[in-house]
């Protein structure tokens, strides 16, 4: 026991290195994307106003406390300096490599039932290498290093907490009162999961597929067991998806769930398993929005090949489940926990790194558990120096996208590079050159987005604004509110032009109107409307 105990010591401290060193340059970054717009602007978090937190919906999309509450801790710990959320992000990223390890370890013992005391030795190996390959991989870099997705991060070291004490309770015998206990902890850390990130929803799917590997005389047990963790599953479902569609992120149109619309989701949700599998085979092309189109209709090759993969490897994992057990339980355990991020409830974007990150497990814990039996044959060395080789790799490749989420600058031109066909990473470098005042660098990028974004012509209207057009700026600046009629800064510039010429009614209107328009950009343009229209009203 002491032994088992120095080795888990030795273990984790190496993990921890081993994932600060891949990761540390992480702790450079600035805040991006979403990053300033959902935690820096929100008064809940500055103020930490807990009963707010737990009632309400914090960032104004969604019901997560638990994740809420970190930011607030932070926000209060560094006044918003980003070194503090990385720093956060990082650590919890580390305890979700321990609980991969732990988890992995208890599931080894599962799978292939402990007869001598050298097994124990190799549960440690697969646990090990397990969650080294999850703390290196490449893939992971999006939910480390942009802070708006701690959600995912929580969420998946509750996940991992749950499933580790539920596992426990059927592997290691234990008194009625420990046993409880445990069991309560499990539930409770469920719970936290849950209103981590809602991916976590599917852990008692996970938990039904584990009662199947448990001794016979267990598995009615197991599975009885995990009713409590199907009812917290249901309520939390219909609490989250009825917010989510409320604030309208995911889609509740009728003709989704008519029979084509049925099928079109089928034929993607066959298609997205395999994208991922891509990604984290061969880990380049990673993106922050993806330009991948995936095919709706069920005769595209696309979608049949995909089946037709699919049907190949249940076929072939169910015909040598007695010797290679895992394989089986790898493929079901993967698919389960994709299946909140299979579009059947429509997300945007469709895929995205940050949903991989609970999946992965599965592709890492396969690697792990046939290596080991490879190692058997062709020796241990020989496993060792290819492990070796894949996490150097891994190790190297994350490093280097780490310095892709340095800045918005930095992020949206690499995105651009991997996903040309992607219009976000176009419009929101517009806008960063936009806000910078650089409008003809802006103009560059909303060049190929023209078509549809209003910031093309608001862009072109500052362009004419700033040279004294400001007959040709009122045009410009009309035809931009005219494809989106609640852009605040349009409806203010047009403002500025109408007091310009000479009508400040028209003016003071338009003021008004961008006042009561969302607070984009931190409500600077709401603000600049509200000072233009006092300054209006108490002129003589």
């Amino acid at each position: 026991m002491q032994s088992d105990r120095s080795r888990t010591i030795v273990v984790l401290s190496c993990l921890t290195i081993i994932t600060w060193a891949v990761f540390g340059n992480s702790l450079i970054n600035g805040f991006v994307w979403d990053d300033a717009l959902f935690i820096l602007d929100n008064p809940l978090y500055k103020n930490f106003e807990i009963k707010k937190i737990f009632t309400t919906l914090a960032n104004g999309l969604e019901f997560l406390p638990v994740r809420d509450i970190s930011y607030a801790i932070d926000y209060n710990i560094g006044q918003g300096r980003p070194l503090v959320f990385h720093v956060s992000n990082l650590i919890i990223y580390t305890l979700v490599v321990f609980s991969v390890f732990f988890y992995a370890r208890v599931l080894y013992r599962l799978l292939f039932p402990m007869n001598k005391d050298g097994e124990y030795s190799t549960s440690m190996v697969v646990a090990a290498v397990t969650a080294l390959m999850f703390a290196v991989h490449p893939i992971h870099c999006e939910p480390v290093n942009f802070v708006t997705c701690r959600n995912a991060l929580l969420s998946t070291l509750f996940f991992f907490v749950s499933g580790t004490l539920f596992l426990r309770i059927f592997s290691v015998p234990e008194t009625r009162w420990k046993t409880g206990i445990r069991y309560l902890v499990a539930l409770a850390a469920f719970v936290a999961s849950i209103f981590s990130k809602a991916n976590s929803i599917i852990l008692p799917f996970i938990l039904l597929l584990l009662s199947c590997y448990t001794v016979r005389t267990r598995r009615l047990r197991t599975a009885v067991s995990t009713l409590p963790f199907i009812g917290v599953a249901v309520g939390g479902f219909y609490l989250l998806i009825s917010i989510a569609f409320k604030a309208a992120i995911i889609s509740d149109r009728v003709e989704d769930w008519t029979l084509n619309g049925c099928i079109t989701k089928l034929a993607k949700a066959f298609q997205i398993p395999l994208f991922y599998l891509g990604k984290l085979i061969y880990p380049h092309g990673l993106s922050a929005s993806y330009d991948t189109v995936f095919a709706w209709s069920p005769s595209t090759p696309s979608v049949i090949a995909a089946a037709v993969a699919l049907v190949i490897a249940f076929a072939a994992s169910t015909r040598i489940r007695t010797n290679h057990p895992y394989v089986l339980f790898c493929l079901c355990w993967y698919l389960l926990a994709l299946l909140p991020v299979l579009n059947f409830f429509v997300t945007m974007p469709v895929v995205a790194d940050r949903y991989i990150l609970l999946p992965s497990f599965a592709f890492y814990f396969l690697l792990a558990c046939a290596g080991v039996q490879l190692a058997s044959r062709v020796g241990w060395r020989i496993m060792a120096i290819t492990s070796a080789g894949i996490v150097v790799y891994w190790s190297l490749v994350a490093v280097e996208q780490n310095r892709v989420w340095f800045s918005d600058e930095t992020l949206w031109t690499a995105a651009i590079r991997t996903s040309p066909n992607d219009s976000k990473g176009y419009r929101n470098l517009g806008n960063l050159y936009l806000e910078q005042g650089n409008y003809q660098k802006a103009l560059q990028y909303f060049e190929h987005v023209k078509d549809y974004d209003p910031a093309y012509f608001l862009t072109l209207g500052l362009l004419a604004f700033n040279a004294g057009k400001l007959q040709e700026a009122k045009e410009l600046f009309s035809k931009s509110i005219g494809r989106d009629i609640k852009y605040t800064e349009a409806i203010y510039y047009l403002g500025l032009v109408y007091e310009q010429t000479g009508q400040p009614d028209v003016a003071a209107e338009l003021y008004a109107q961008a006042v009561r328009m969302p607070k984009a950009n931190g409500g600077y343009f709401s603000a600049q409307a509200a000072e233009r229209l006092k300054t209006l009203t108490e002129r003589p």
